[in-house]
């Protein structure tokens, strides 16, 4: 397979294009960025004797066409999603090229599920949101609903543990990536109104809600609601769910931040531009090697932080400091990096059931959503993806398979998914 990677000089596309080169399916991989040194330096030092770089623009459409046209599958990790992700799987359709991305907003994830009649007619597969979350978020989603007979709510999240710091490393200095898109897709998806599933209809409300998380064996933890796919998809898969979030487990302080940045940003008084331009500053501020470019989660967190006690003391109005002020600081358990928790019943009575993972792919924010995508293009290639049409990851991909590839991709590995696995219920 000739292969087309978007955005691969980015912090995520590095580390999918250098999984997806040690594929026997993988012939070629264009590297395609718009910088076109870090397109070629990706290509040389990521991917090898299969990697070639390109510099395009995504927006002009006829050289995107260009590109596609001579491609069998094109990786799309070029964010922010709302602003590029359906007019790129729309030029992959128009080419009959394969298509998958790490979509992470919620909003162009169901303008791309409404273009399956055209991706069938064309006789491609797009699988939206192969990534982190939405993707192994996902995928442990199904696992949590396996262990229960019915399932009637799902929760997936982002927690704050640190029993996993061999999954976290940061990159080595030099390597470059930058985080930008991340930072401005989590915060319009902590403004504006997000969808929800509550009574079993999708309802618009305000994001950053208190939703308590029970997770078997740790206790109930109250996390907070963002926008973001997966509830808006998962119920395609379970129509009997009456429940369905996607929440970030933060330290008080950080969430009240948000709840600042929110207002000013519903408001008009900042933009998103100018709002990721602080949390860049704040993320990097405490990222141990500057040269990096990327913080780790970790040092994200603490420059938040940093950030909110700063902005405590300089600018925020009073009510949104007393919130920072007063944020509580023992909340709950501490939960996994990423999980899924599902309530419904199990013989007969309620039940809980958790999925999360023993160890995380490495290399941080980037090995968790690029080696998640590139073992999708493996499971595509290999032909065990095979219907047509545009897909959320629960519609085609059997999550035993694919925790399976990726046990030996973590750090620590695992052996299996029985070994990289971790579910548990209660009662």
């Amino acid at each position: 397979m000739r292969i087309v990677a978007l955005g691969a000089g980015g912090g995520m596309g590095r580390y999918a294009v250098r999984t997806a080169a040690t594929f026997a399916c993988v012939e070629q991989i264009v590297v395609v960025d718009r910088d076109e040194a870090r397109a070629r330096e990706v290509a040389d030092n990521w991917v090898g004797e299969k990697g070639v770089s390109a510099r395009a623009d995504i927006t002009d459409l006829e050289s995107l066409k260009h590109l596609l046209d001579q491609a069998d599958v094109v990786l799309n990790t070029t964010g922010p999603f709302y602003m590029f992700g359906p007019s790129i799987l729309e030029a992959a359709i128009d080419s009959s090229c394969h298509y998958l991305d790490i979509c992470d907003d919620w909003e162009p994830t169901l303008d791309m599920l409404a273009m399956d009649g055209e991706a069938r007619k064309a006789g491609i597969t797009a699988v939206l949101g192969m990534g982190a979350s939405p993707g192994i978020t996902n995928l442990l989603a199904v696992k949590a609903a396996q262990a229960l007979d019915s399932t009637l709510s799902l929760i997936t999240g982002w927690g704050e543990s640190t029993d996993d710091p061999e999954g976290l490393e940061e990159l080595q200095p030099g390597t470059g990536g930058s985080f930008r898109a991340a930072y401005d897709h989590w915060l319009k998806q902590v403004s504006g109104a997000i969808r929800v599933l509550e009574g079993g209809e999708f309802v618009a409300t305000t994001p950053l809600q208190e939703i308590p998380v029970v997770f078997p064996g740790s206790g109930t933890r109250i996390a907070h609601t963002v926008g973001h796919p997966e509830p808006v998809t998962l119920p395609r898969r379970y129509p009997e769910l009456k429940a369905s979030y996607n929440v970030m487990v933060l330290p008080g302080e950080v969430i009240a931040l948000l709840f600042w940045l929110r207002r000013r940003i519903d408001s008009g008084r900042t933009s998103i531009a100018e709002a990721t331009a602080l949390v860049q500053e704040a993320a990097e501020r405490l990222t141990p090697d500057p040269r990096s470019r990327r913080p780790q989660w970790e040092a994200t967190k603490k420059g938040l932080a940093w950030l909110a006690g700063k902005l405590a003391r300089r600018q925020m109005g009073m009510e949104d400091a007393l919130r920072f002020i007063r944020a509580p600081k023992d909340v709950g358990p501490n939960l996994p990096v990423l999980f899924a928790c599902a309530e419904g019943i199990k013989d007969g009575g309620e039940a809980y059931a958790a999925a999360s993972l023993a160890s995380l792919p490495a290399g941080s924010m980037g090995g968790m959503t690029g080696i998640p995508l590139a073992l999708g293009l493996d499971m595509l290639g290999s032909g065990i993806i095979e219907r047509r049409g545009v897909f959320a990851p629960e519609d085609v991909i059997d999550p035993d398979a694919f925790f399976d590839r990726l046990a030996p991709l973590c750090s620590p590995q695992a052996d299996g998914a029985g070994a990289l696995l971790k579910v548990v219920q209660s009662p």
